[in-house]
């Protein structure tokens, strides 16, 4: 928050989902694909799962 020039007096965490940081580096940014967030997430959070397209 410091980087936006927002000061914070403190945090509180309200959840901790089920991913694991791993090897991520510090600052490092890495995409959870769909599947995977369909798998882990509840249904009302997760993306819809994709749509096949009907054959004419």
């Amino acid at each position: 928050m410091a980087h936006l020039g927002l000061p914070v007096s403190r945090l509180i965490r309200v959840a901790y989902g089920p991913f694991q940081l791993g090897t991520l580096p510090r600052g490092g940014v890495e995409e959870v694909p769909a599947r995977i967030l369909r798998e882990q997430l509840p249904a009302d959070v997760a993306p819809a799962p994709p749509t096949r397209a009907k054959r004419g």
